[in-house]
């Protein structure tokens, strides 16, 4: 099965002052990836639950300079259903504000969705255009590449990757809530991704993960694992 996304536009979870959000999502299902991007005013990583007893993994993160924002990515593997579905984003940390986007992803390999250093992150301090890149070993992935920036200003103006690349999760709102954005590509050779973010303000962080899918032969692929 080639991977896609499911239940599109991606669900928002936001909260002006909370350290964490909860909040319902569509129904998943059973057996498919979820994945949360998300920013906390915080500097220590947070957490990603929910109340079906899934265990979630961090991939990666990256902090603003300054360490003002931090910015997450988090999944879910095979994933238990059921209705309501409800995921947690918790910062824990005494910081305020929260902002994230919830995927879900059919088609995964169900063991090992995510290939260890499948995954780039950067940060800055400069308004000048940002580009950060993937090479993709698979041949059947979805890329996504976020980015959060620090609120100096309101509203935010922000430049996201073009095409092959499609929005599906934007914050322009500084001071009211986290700004950034969440974009994504399928792919079905292997190619680099390259992702160039522009924006009016500074600091800011982002990151790029790939998702794999499914593999052909019998196990995983030589040199894939958990991360």
């Amino acid at each position: 099965m080639t991977v896609s996304l499911v239940h599109l536009p991606a669900i928002k979870l936001q909260h002006t002052t909370a350290t964490s959000v909860s909040g319902a999502i569509t129904q998943p299902t059973a057996g498919n990836v979820l994945v949360a991007i998300w920013s906390g005013y915080t500097a220590t990583e947070g957490e990603v639950s929910d109340n079906q007893g899934n265990s979630w993994q961090m991939i990666c993160q990256q902090l603003t300079p300054g360490g003002d924002y931090l910015l997450n990515v988090h999944y879910a593997r095979n994933v238990s259903t059921g209705s309501p579905f409800n995921v947690t984003l918790d910062s824990l940390d005494t910081g305020h504000g929260i902002t994230g986007w919830i995927v879900e992803i059919e088609g995964c390999d169900t063991a090992y969705p995510h290939e260890a250093d499948e995954e780039r992150t950067r940060n800055g301090s400069s308004t000048t255009p940002a580009t950060e890149s993937l090479t993709n070993s698979s041949l059947d992935a979805v890329v996504f590449a976020g980015s959060v920036l620090l609120d100096s200003q309101d509203p935010i103006t922000l430049t996201n990757p073009g095409a092959p690349w499609t929005l599906i999760g934007e914050e322009l709102l500084g001071f009211t809530y986290n700004p950034g954005s969440v974009v994504y590509r399928i792919l079905s050779t292997s190619t680099n991704s390259d992702a160039t973010w522009g924006s009016t303000d500074a600091p800011w962080a982002t990151a790029i993960v790939a998702f794999q899918g499914a593999p052909t032969l019998f196990g995983p692929p030589p040199g894939r694992g958990p991360p």
